[in-house]
């Protein structure tokens, strides 16, 4: 079985577009790396299950609906985890939900995955607030820079006591303005040069 990796960080720090840079420089690697999205699986069980919604459609779901669509992404994840060298999950820690927050990385979560590596990428305040701002693909909310400081700082505690509890190891990672390569590349030092 594959190693898998969980890499995090709050809307809008550009975790994504520096997880698709990575997979980038993974292709002379010989290794089977898989990145997969939470939120792209959940929604995947949603369809699965009747629902037509959309990704930013999913958080106005009561907690609970949420939860059910993350346990049927779950068993998605560890069949992935079976087919990869490395499988990384590309998620957030905190999802802003109808009625408060969905923990993203919740216990059921991680036992079925037993993750080897956690990641955060960051980004200045700014930066994130102008990210989110200039996204027209989403639908975000508004926050104030209190807001976005609060998330990120929880984010970044939050994976280290579980990078503890799960005996693994942590990168943190962060995207500044114009050198997403420079933050890809260290994930795939971290994550595949060791």
């Amino acid at each position: 079985m594959g190693k898998f990796a969980v890499i995090v960080g709050i809307p809008g720090v550009g975790k994504t577009t520096v997880l698709d840079k990575l997979l980038k420089l993974t292709k002379d690697s010989g290794l089977k790396v898989s990145i997969e999205n939470m939120g792209s699986l959940m929604l995947e069980a949603a369809r699965e299950g009747g629902s037509v919604i959309d990704r930013d459609g999913m958080r106005l779901l009561t907690l609970e609906e949420q939860m059910k669509l993350r346990i049927r992404a779950i068993d998605k994840l560890v069949k992935k985890k079976s087919q990869n060298d490395i499988t990384i999950l590309d998620t957030h820690f905190l999802i802003r939900s109808k009625g408060g927050y969905l923990i993203g990385l919740p216990r059921n979560l991680l036992d079925a995955v037993e993750p080897d590596f956690f990641a955060i990428v960051e980004a200045s305040i700014d930066d994130i607030i102008s990210r989110r701002g200039g996204d027209v693909t989403r639908s975000r909310d508004s926050v104030s820079e209190e807001e976005v400081k609060l998330e990120q700082d929880l984010t970044r505690t939050a994976i280290f006591v579980l990078a503890a509890l799960y005996d693994a190891n942590v990168a943190r990672v962060t995207n500044e303005q114009g050198k997403v390569m420079e933050a890809a590349r260290k994930l795939y030092d971290f994550m595949l040069e060791g």
